[in-house]
């Protein structure tokens, strides 16, 4: 173990993790993407929604950041919705209500009393009105996990929208709901105030069914008068929950049938995914895909993570040294993905915050087999006898191509990019010592036990 007063140490004591935060200065073209997106967003009617589509990490939470910045600070109000933290509500329209309802309220103290604020307040009062009603007259039966029923005691939620004596006073809950809000949102320009923009985040790691409902919910606002939303979600997700809520009409569609719904017809070859594509283009007139990072962007995404998490010069000094030449390989089909990134920095460095004695360099060339999802089979071999592993990799390196079906039949031939790994300078610190038990122990106890990749699992 080295001495802790040492240099060395020292510089390791200040190393921080990159958090999963969106970056302050985006790279990638982020800040020129966002503008225009929210000159789209502040100019044209406001009554529309953004979709910006990514996999998981790919930055969408970044870009939504760089279109909140670039939009003006005038005649708007931004709301920020973050659907994971309410999915247990019960009902996801009532918490999206009531985040715009907060916003409106935030909106009115940051500016001089008067006339515009006061109507604010009332706007946000009408709206208020509503919450109360749908959440008064909501109740649950709970049984077993994912079998809650839910029930609206209408009669009393309507009392606390209906105004007295009112001719039009609505007997449907959801239809007396959306004229108060209609009359409530048609004030607006009152304030002098031209759209409310909705920001919808974490939809991703929202169960199926609730990302659902939250794109339902959205369908209210639609007709409702001032209303932007941009949503940040996977295509995939929504993908799952159209199977979850048309699985049965799914399975029984024909080619050539339109009866899911009223949406265009599916093809019977696969039906979910066409089906969760015509959803997407209902609900979405502006889609926006965020375009693969690949690996000649990495100097620019990685100087863009540094700046934003603070980390020292030191620290990233140690970082682009040793770092850059191990990301290529845990790119997939040469695409970067920025949040894997992340966790692959973050396993480097807190293995050599815990084990200073560790050769990094081999800390590193171990990390980057277990990170490939692909390459399981070799990392299952070196975590089985690490020993003969080396030995293998050795006689691999040295021109034995089949050295490693020793070991099994299945690693006669390496994919590809793995025999390229496997030969390059990158990897040639897993011969350098007789064992790497200590290090697969090592980047056992500090990673993910579960390594996603590709919607699949491989433990670690």
């Amino acid at each position: 173990m080295s001495d802790p007063t040492a240099p060395a140490d020292r510089v390791s004591s200040s190393r921080k993790l990159l958090l999963d935060t969106p970056a302050q200065a985006p790279a990638l073209g982020y800040a020129e993407i966002g503008l225009a997106l929210a000159h789209l967003v502040s100019v044209s009617e406001p009554r529309f929604a953004v979709g910006i589509f990514g996999g998981w990490g790919s930055g969408k939470t970044t870009l939504m950041e760089a279109i909140k910045t670039a939009l003006p600070k005038e005649n708007l109000v931004v709301v920020e919705f973050n659907a994971w933290r309410f999915e247990r509500e019960p009902q996801l329209l009532v918490p999206l209500l009531d985040t715009i309802r907060a916003a409106l309220i935030t909106w009115s103290e940051q500016r001089p009393a008067g006339g515009a604020t006061d109507k604010m307040r009332s706007i946000a009062t009408r709206i208020g009105r509503v919450v109360r009603a749908l959440a008064h007259g909501l109740s649950a039966d709970v049984g077993l996990p994912g079998a809650a029923t839910i029930h609206y005691d209408v009669g009393a939620a309507l009392d606390l929208i209906s105004r007295p004596g009112d001719p039009d006073n609505a007997q449907s809950l959801y239809v007396a709901a959306f004229h108060e809000l209609r009359r409530a949102f048609t004030e607006l320009s009152e304030t002098g105030v031209g759209r409310v923009v909705v920001f919808v985040d974490d939809l991703d790691r929202c169960l199926p069914a609730r990302a659902l409902e939250v794109l339902e919910s959205m369908k209210l606002f639609f007709d409702l008068p001032g209303f932007v939303f941009v949503v940040g979600l996977d295509e995939d997700i929504v993908e799952r929950a159209v199977c979850v809520k048309f699985g049965d009409q799914i399975q029984h569609a024909e080619p050539g049938s339109n009866d899911l719904g009223g949406l265009s017809s599916v093809s019977i070859a696969s039906p979910s995914r066409r089906l969760s594509r015509e959803y997407v283009k209902k609900i979405f007139q502006v889609p926006y895909t965020l375009p693969a990072t690949m690996p000649a962007q990495l100097d620019d995404l990685l100087g863009s993570m540094y700046c934003t998490s603070g980390l020292e010069p030191a620290q990233i000094d140690d970082l682009q040294q040793r770092i850059l030449p191990y990301m290529q390989y845990v790119a997939v089909e040469r695409k970067v993905n920025p949040r894997e990134i992340k966790r692959f920095i973050n396993a480097y460095t807190l293995q050599t915050l815990i084990r200073p004695e560790l050769d990094p360099d081999t800390v590193l060339a171990v990390q980057t087999l277990a990170f490939r999802y692909e390459w399981r089979s070799f990392y299952s071999a070196m975590l089985t006898d690490s020993a003969k592993f080396i030995q293998m990799l050795r006689l691999y390196r040295e021109g034995v191509n089949g050295a490693f079906g020793a070991l099994s039949s299945e690693l006669l031939s390496p994919p590809v990019d793995l025999a390229e790994y496997l030969n390059s300078s990158s990897a040639e610190p897993l011969i350098r010592y007789g064992s790497l038990d200590a290090y697969l122990s090592s980047l056992r106890a500090t990673s993910d036990s579960v390594i996603a990749r590709g919607g699949q699992d491989f433990l670690i």
